[in-house]
């Protein structure tokens, strides 16, 4: 496998190293009408929630191609090529990957005192911050107390239309060795970063604290280009806002998620570590000298 540089890993949660089952139901994707695609495929990761998906697409797959007619996708998670790092670099880009085996809430469970009657469920609003991925709580004698938030970020693509065509051909049996697909850290890290500063803060006056759940790879891209190492700290439980981030490779012929570290901050913390790096060293030519350049180019208008 040396010789593969970008491809996916998963498609509609089938392994493409691997032939498709001869009775699975991702063959009638192969056989669809094209004005009229097929998508009642089930994702294995969201049909281990059954209860918690119920209503609207409930356990089928939902990552779509955005041309019409919205064909599914199916993409999970992606291998690439990281060029400075002369590696291999596995993505998920599908959250709903990160359910598998609910690893990500047994690890969850360090939160909570009482371990036996925990639950979770999905998409609760948060005032006009958006909603919560998935809340985690203990629940007895009918009373909901110690809740969590936990938000799960994927990483975003470009050119997704070499995955399309990956897609395609995985269906034929015929994958190639590489497509020209890319990754989108820092339209994500922008995303995550903003999304959870602002949600954090009214949680934290409601006494809930914020976990989320990322890739170690995507962590360490955070840490390169915003101020996480110096405001984030080995996890402390009393903490306001937490990140566990996972490794995702195969092992036993499974991709699997590992937990591989627990950092935490407060409010003020994540505030600060918002900020991008080397910002101060920025010095005012290296504003003006592309501005000369496009005077000279002819490329500035008079107002």
């Amino acid at each position: 496998m040396d010789n593969i540089k970008n491809i996916p890993c998963e498609l509609f949660g089938l392994d493409t190293e691997k032939k498709i089952p001869d009775n699975s139901e991702v063959l009638k994707v192969k056989n669809e009408n094209p004005n009229y695609p097929f998508k009642e495929v089930n994702c294995p990761f969201k049909e281990e929630f059954q209860k918690v998906f119920e209503g609207g697409l409930g356990i089928y797959c939902d990552k779509i191609r955005k041309g019409r007619p919205n064909a599914l996708i199916g993409n999970c998670s992606l291998r690439k090529y990281n060029h400075r790092q002369k590696e291999h670099e596995n993505w998920i880009v599908c959250p709903h990957r990160f359910l598998h085996e609910s690893t990500i809430f047994k690890d969850a469970k360090i939160f909570f005192d009482k371990k036996n009657n925990l639950r979770i469920v999905k998409e609760i609003k948060i005032g006009e911050q958006g909603s919560s991925d998935f809340m985690m709580f203990d629940y007895e004698n009918n009373k909901i107390e110690n809740l969590l938030s936990i938000e799960i970020q994927s990483i975003g693509t470009s050119n997704t239309g070499d995955i399309w065509d990956a897609r395609n051909d995985f269906l034929k049996g015929n994958l190639k060795n590489s497509y020209n697909f890319g990754i989108n850290k820092k339209m994500s890290s922008k995303t995550i970063l903003i999304q959870l500063l602002h949600k954090s803060e009214v949680l934290k006056k409601l006494n809930i604290k914020t976990l989320l759940v990322i890739q170690d790879n995507f962590l360490e891209h955070l840490k390169e280009n915003y101020e996480i190492s110096r405001n984030f700290r080995k996890q402390d439980l009393k903490d306001q806002i937490h990140i566990h981030a996972y490794s995702f490779n195969k092992k036993n012929n499974e991709y699997k998620l590992e937990l591989n570290e627990c950092i935490s901050t407060d409010l003020e913390g994540l505030h600060l570590s918002t900020k991008g790096k080397k910002t101060s060293e920025l010095k005012i030519q290296s504003i003006k000298e592309p501005i000369f350049t496009r005077i000279k180019e002819g490329k500035s208008n008079m107002i």
